[in-house]
């Protein structure tokens, strides 16, 4: 009944803003059992297990209102809100970039899958990749960046080919020779990798000690 679920809405949002957080707690979570695919109950849930100092709760019932509308911006922004908070960069940045698509946010999905690359989430920065490739960006450094996801995934054919794409812009690409030769011996076979590496020492051979080259 919509009008029962509004009315434990409205009594919750009054027990809270009278300070008595817990007893607006305990009517959602009644309210919750009754309709657990109801995202209105779950968002004025998260807001109160925010404000009684709860955020991992609160977190919890901020994402079943995306799985459950996609599209509730304000659920976006209350995450964003909460992991900022927590200095949690990693799902600030998953997040950011979840809405920027649902969304259609126009934004540099290379510069957005970057920082998800160096925050350690090669997967998700693939999709982030993948958008800006399909924009039409063919900036050397974006295939480059694509190799390097799938290399950190150990898709080692695949990492293959974009660093090959790379050579193909610029026959001269440091990084990407630097690359083939670690993909090859992690595909064990180091004579195709002492190929890429011999080039790489052609061209910086001031490279092998920066980089700690793993050849002589």
């Amino acid at each position: 009944n919509p009008e029962h679920v509004r009315a434990r809405i409205n009594l919750a949002s009054l027990y809270g803003s009278n300070n008595r957080v817990e007893l607006a707690i305990s009517v959602l979570e009644d309210a919750k059992d009754l309709e657990t695919d109801n995202p209105d109950i779950r968002f004025n849930l998260a807001l109160q297990y925010s404000k009684s100092g709860q955020p991992q709760q609160a977190i919890h019932e901020y994402l079943q209102v995306i799985h459950l509308d996609e599209r509730n911006r304000r659920a976006y922004n209350q995450l964003l809100i909460l992991y900022n908070q927590l200095n949690d960069d990693v799902n600030y940045e998953i997040i950011a970039f979840r809405e920027q698509v649902q969304f259609g946010m126009e934004v540099n999905f290379y510069e957005t899958g970057k920082r998800l690359h160096e925050l350690n989430q090669p997967e998700i920065a693939l999709e982030a990749y993948d958008l800006a490739l399909k924009s039409g960006d063919e900036r050397k450094w974006l295939l480059y960046w694509t190799g390097k996801a799938f290399l950190d995934l150990q898709q080692t054919g695949e990492a293959i080919d974009w660093f090959k794409r790379v050579l193909e812009k610029d026959a001269g690409h440091k990084f990407s020779l630097y690359r083939l030769g670690q993909a090859y011996e992690m595909l064990g076979e180091p004579a195709q990798a002492d190929d890429f590496y011999a080039e790489l020492l052609q061209l910086d051979e001031e490279f092998k000690i920066v980089h700690k080259l793993p050849i002589q």
